[in-house]
């Protein structure tokens, strides 16, 4: 890499054989491409950077370093993703993640886990909880295949949902059987050409087959369809999103784990609808964080998704990438509940064998997330001591 500065101009940085990162469009008239900066703000930060440098100790200084050489790399091989999360107002430090957006994009770039492709397959996902015999009870797949005109007239017959595998808000409804098999046929065709996870760079999408899904349409007896969205950090849920949907249109209310372990409705409204629903949390709410409690278990972080007819609870689908990589409100904030409790270190990447630079990348990393805990434990008195290094080994861990 060559860096050519002039105070106050352009900052060029040329960036040699790692080009085709930057850009696969209808600019790549030039193997050599350059990445552009603000001169006088690159010279005030490299002088911060330098300030500090000097403060540090020496093994926290290599380290710093390398997380600076690993955060350049991320800007110069993803910068869509660096320039996705800058839109937000803020300068994302996404080789050092401390915010849960920063995380996100971390999660996206690094953390490759093989689990994540199965967890982002629906029908994959759904074997691999029955596979894991945690007791969940999943909608019945009634067809599953790569043409909707294999799908059987006798599936249709009834309430069935139409998904594809690869992606999200990919779903066609059929209600007693009522629906028109050409525009069935295209449109559910039509989902298997998308490639799910490009725009927003959600990785593990990227990997997983494309199919179509026929499953039973869970439908409640009376009332509303309750959609449960937990949170889960390890084995701990922190928050839990209710969603319903009615003829009036959606609602939805955040609920937040307080001091005390009870949840707590916030007043802010989800994501989804503007509207806050105020009931209070159904009566299966233990089940469903007994469940989303094993499944997130081994993992740092996931979504796990439950749907209620007010009596029964299933599964509904697993989320790597929450609303494609991005938690609303307190986001890129660092001093939430919900991000102190999202521990890195609990990672695939940080729990499994690395090579070349990744390696030496991901030890740095995990002592400077050491030293942060440690300093936010001195800080509010809270228990976040180092976590001991464990290796995850197994049949289909390795990257």
């Amino acid at each position: 890499m060559r860096l050519s500065i002039h105070h106050g101009a352009t900052i060029k940085i040329r960036t040699g054989s790692i080009y085709h990162g930057i850009s696969q469009g209808a600019e790549e008239q030039e193997k050599a491409q350059y990445l552009k900066f603000d001169g006088q703000k690159l010279a005030g930060l490299l002088s911060v950077t330098f300030a500090k440098a000097r403060t540090l100790k020496k093994c926290e200084l290599v380290d710093y370093l390398i997380l600076w050489l690993a955060q350049s790399w991320v800007m110069v091989r993803h910068p869509k993703i660096w320039r996705c999360r800058r839109k937000s107002g803020f300068r994302p430090n996404i080789a050092l993640p401390l915010t849960a957006n920063e995380k996100y994009a971390w999660r996206k770039i690094f953390d490759r886990d093989p689990r994540f492709v199965i967890l982002s397959d629906k029908q994959a996902a759904k074997d691999w909880v029955a596979q894991h015999d945690f007791g969940a009870r999943v909608p019945t797949t009634l067809w599953c295949g790569t043409d909707a005109r294999d799908i059987p007239e006798t599936v249709l017959q009834g309430d069935v949902v139409i998904k594809a595998t690869h992606g999200w808000r990919m779903n066609l409804f059929v209600k007693g059987g009522q629906y028109s098999k050409t525009q069935l046929i295209e449109e559910a065709n039509g989902f298997l050409k998308r490639s799910h996870g490009r725009r927003k760079f959600e990785w593990a999408y990227l990997h997983v087959p494309r199919r179509l899904l026929a499953e039973e349409m869970i439908r409640p007896a009376a009332g509303d369809l309750l959609d449960l969205k937990l949170y889960t950090f390890g084995p701990h849920v922190e928050q839990v999103v209710l969603i319903s949907e009615n003829e009036q249109g959606r609602s939805g209310a955040i609920w937040e784990r307080g001091p005390e372990g009870d949840f707590r409705m916030l007043e802010i409204r989800t994501a989804i609808s503007e509207h806050i629903d105020r009931r209070p949390l159904p009566a299966c709410i233990d089940e469903a964080l007994w469940l989303a409690s094993k499944i997130g278990t081994e993992f740092d972080h996931l979504r796990v998704d439950f749907l209620t007819d007010g009596e029964l609870l299933y599964l509904g689908e697993i989320t790597v990438y929450n609303l494609g990589g991005c938690a609303y409100h307190t986001g890129d904030i660092v001093d939430t509940p919900l991000n102190r409790s999202w521990d890195l270190r609990r990672a695939w990447f940080l729990r499994s064998p690395q090579k070349g630079w990744r390696k030496i990348y991901a030890a740095a990393l995990r002592r400077a997330i050491d030293r942060h805990a440690l300093q936010m434990s001195r800080f509010d008195g809270g228990d976040a001591a180092p976590l001991p290094k464990v290796t995850l080994k197994g049949k289909g861990m390795r990257a």
